[in-house]
Formats: C-alpha cells, structure tokens, sequence
C-alpha cells in the first residue's frame, strides 16, 4: 500500500539526483572507454607502423620488454610467468595468421576481397 504521509517532493529529489549521478557516471564511463579504444589503436597499430615492423613481432617485443622490466623490478615471480605467457601466445597466433596467409589485418578491411580478385575473381 501507499502511505498516505509520505512527502513526493523529498523523494522526487531524490530521485533527479540519482538520475543526474548516474547520467554523469555514463559519461564518465563513455570518455573512459573512448580513451581506451584510441590509446590502444596508437599503440599497437600506429606503434607497428612507426618502427616499420609487422604488428605481430612489434606485439612480441612490447609483451617482452614488459616482462624485462618486471623482472628488473624484482617483482613476484607470476607477474613474469604472466608476461611470458603472454608473449608466448602473441608468438602463436601470430604464427597462426602467417600460416593462415592472413597478412591484412583488421586494419584493412578489404584485404581478402583484394586478394581473391588478383588471383582471378570468386569461383
């Protein structure tokens, strides 16, 4: 039931505040995560690009220079199993890709589509 002496105004204001904190929130968050997406884009694909190096040795190097300097660092020992790990399976897929003959990249968008064209059209 409804109590019949509970104040709408106190909670009205209640509620725009909750509504204004959570608008700011999801702009915050948006801004974050916007950030994220052109940082990683700067690194790992203008990075490769810069060094003249293909994007996944460029990946390898970056994971193993990271997992040096933790080292150097004396941190604990699973953050350097972790950082290994992870240059192993940057090693592997890349290995993976340049079997697969998959060279473009999501950066080129119509790589494949070029490539079955040079080599004479769809079958």
């Amino acid at each position: 039931m409804i109590d019949p002496q509970a104040r709408t105004r106190p909670y009205l204001k209640l509620l725009l505040l909750a509504a204004f904190l959570g608008a700011v929130t999801a702009l915050i968050t948006f801004a974050f995560v916007a950030i994220v997406h052109i940082l990683t884009d700067l690194v790992w694909v203008d990075g490769a690009t810069a060094l003249g190096s293909p994007a996944p040795l460029f990946t390898l190097l970056v994971c193993t220079l990271g997992g040096l300097v933790m080292v150097q660092q004396e941190t604990a020992p699973v953050v350097a199993i972790a950082v290994v790990s992870g240059a192993l399976l940057s090693a592997s897929l890349a290995l993976m890709r340049s079997r697969r003959g998959d060279q473009a990249g999501p950066a080129d968008p119509a790589g494949g589509a070029a490539s079955a064209e040079a080599s004479g059209g769809a079958s």
